[in-house]
């Protein structure tokens, strides 16, 4: 039976911003229609899309339907979400992705007992799907509830190879600190939301749930600003150049010096060497050469202290544990998400 929030719980809108992606957008409307607990708001903010979008939300009562008259950039459209946003959170629920019926009641009650204007986003576990909802690979950086103070975050998520907080419905943000730092900045690109975590995280308390609510969808295809991309190698290392450089430039600008070693600015040049190692060990070695140059360009004094090789070693233990780990999670949860839908 569908419970009703009452008037002192916290208002959390679920933004899902869009561009031509009907058929997936439908299953990300279904899970958000399946809420045990009638979300505050729901709000469609369709990026000019030349598909059935509109008559896809219009079959959802209730949600709040918005479209751009022309199409804005990718973080344009994200930060007009936020600027229709009525609750006092927010969430960015991707078209392609799915949120579990209890996601909506399971913050509701997170969010009350740990309501504090310091707290500037929640968290949780997430898994990944493919395109027929099954159940790939579950992450949890922690495996219980956590709460990262200010700046604390860069120490124990870092240590857990966990560099940003990539936007989605893994995470909620409390609305009141994009007045503070500001909204996603479009020069970015799609590395606006790892520009934006690193502020986040330098600045407020972070508050962590090993709880599954939220499956990020993966697939070949990504819609951003005027048409269907495919991922190729050649966007892929543009990503990591635009990742790259965003972090520079934020250490660079770093005011606590206690976190200005070079334990913390190597770990994210360490990852990509760790990718680049096992792009060379499965046999794609243009892609290997490709992540390995890119990480030596923007960290010319990675791998020059022997002490490197060995914390890219423990970095790669850690990845394949992790993988493992999850793998054998998901098998449990293979097909929990297709139930999120039907």
């Amino acid at each position: 039976m569908l419970k009703m929030p009452n008037e002192t719980t916290p208002r959390i809108t679920i933004c899902i911003p869009t561009f031509n992606r009907c058929n997936l957008l439908k299953k990300a409307l279904l899970s958000v229609a399946h809420q045990t607990v009638k979300p505050w708001e729901t709000v469609v903010v369709d990026n000019c899309s030349d598909d059935d979008t509109e008559k896809v939300v219009r079959e959802f009562a209730g949600v709040k339907y918005f479209r751009n008259e022309t199409n804005l950039e990718m973080m344009d459209n994200w930060n007009r979400c936020i600027e229709l946003a009525t609750g006092e959170f927010i969430a960015l629920l991707h078209s392609d992705d799915l949120i579990s019926p209890d996601w909506h009641e399971q913050w509701l009650a997170m969010i009350q007992k740990n309501n504090k204007p310091e707290i500037g986003a929640y968290f949780s576990a997430t898994f990944t799907i493919d395109m027929e909802e099954n159940a790939k690979i579950i992450y949890r950086v922690f495996y219980r509830e956590t709460l990262l103070k200010p700046a604390e975050g860069f120490r124990k998520l870092w240590k857990r190879n966990m560099c940003s907080l990539p936007a989605s419905a893994a995470i909620i943000y409390r609305k009141a600190i994009f007045n503070a730092l500001g909204k996603f900045n479009k020069s970015y690109s799609t590395e606006a939301d790892i520009a934006f975590s690193l502020k986040l995280l330098s600045r407020f308390s972070i508050f962590y749930t090993p709880k599954l609510l939220f499956a990020y969808r993966v697939h070949p295809f990504q819609s951003f600003d005027t048409d269907k991309k495919i991922k190729t190698d050649e966007k892929r290392f543009a990503t990591l150049s635009q990742h790259l450089v965003i972090f520079r430039e934020f250490y660079a600008q770093l005011p606590e010096s206690r976190y200005k070693t070079p334990l913390f600015y190597k770990r994210v040049g360490y990852m990509y060497i760790a990718i680049a190692i096992f792009c060379f060990l499965s046999f794609r070695f243009e892609k290997a050469a490709g992540y390995y140059k890119l990480t030596k360009k923007a960290f010319p004094d990675i791998l020059k202290n022997p002490g490197d090789f060995f914390r890219i070693f423990l970095l790669i233990a850690h990845y394949a544990w992790k993988l493992i780990i999850g793998r054998i999670e998901a098998i449990r949860i293979r097909t929990i998400a297709k139930h999120w839908i039907i």
